[in-house]
C-alpha cells in the first residue's frame, strides 16, 4: 500500500497550496469507471 500522497504544483509547495490533488485510490477507480462510461455514451 502506498502511504505518500502526490500532488501537482510548483516546486516547494505543500498539499494545501497544490493546484491538483488526486482523489484516494478507491474513489479514483470509480471516477475512471464513470469517465469511461461517459465517453462510450457519446453524448458529450
Amino acid at each position: 500500500m502506498v502511504s505518500a500522497l502526490n500532488w501537482i504544483e510548483a516546486e516547494g509547495c505543500n498539499l494545501n497550496t497544490a493546484s491538483f490533488v488526486p482523489p484516494p485510490v478507491t474513489q479514483m477507480h470509480q471516477a475512471l469507471d464513470n469517465l469511461e462510461k461517459f465517453m462510450h455514451e457519446g453524448d458529450y
